[in-house]
């Protein structure tokens, strides 16, 4: 919201330095003139009296104004693309904690499932349940506890 204030102003302060500029080439002609009480006045349209004053150099309107506003927008263009980059490593990095999460939990299921089974099973090609022996049931709930370590980060 801020930017967008400031991206209005600095449009509105281009917009009307250029509009005074350009006035200030347009009306070059300046009329100078002193009233009864002997002040002197300035003005754009000759009054009874008054003398044509020459200027000195009157500022052109240059290609400044037009770089510094492309130099302004490829800025703000920057600004943008790094603004969707952030978002984009915040939301890859969010996804990547909630599927660590979620394969936490299910490492901490597995390992709980083993520790407190009888016995750990699995099914072969026929679909008989093959038990396993204490040698490789130990090395299950090892392979278990490596799990919970990697993806919760403790044993």
């Amino acid at each position: 919201m801020q930017a967008l204030a400031i991206q209005v102003l600095a449009s509105w302060v281009a917009l009307v330095s250029a509009l005074w500029i350009a006035d200030l080439a347009v009306a070059a002609e300046v009329y100078k003139w002193v009233d009864e009480q002997g002040k002197v006045h300035y003005g754009d349209r000759p009054l009874p009296g008054a003398q044509s004053v020459r200027l000195k150099d009157v500022p052109e309107v240059t290609p400044i104004a037009g770089e510094r506003e492309e130099k302004r927008e490829r800025l703000l263009q920057v600004f943008k693309e790094q603004r969707q980059e952030k978002r984009e490593q915040a939301e890859a990095q969010k996804k990547q904690k909630e599927e660590r999460e979620r394969n936490c939990n299910l490492a901490k299921d597995q390992l709980r499932n083993y520790e407190q089974a009888g016995y750990i099973y699995d099914i072969d090609k026929k679909g008989n349940r093959v038990i396993y022996d204490e040698e490789k049931q130990a090395a299950a709930v090892q392979q278990a506890r490596d799990a919970v370590k990697q993806w919760c980060g403790k044993t």
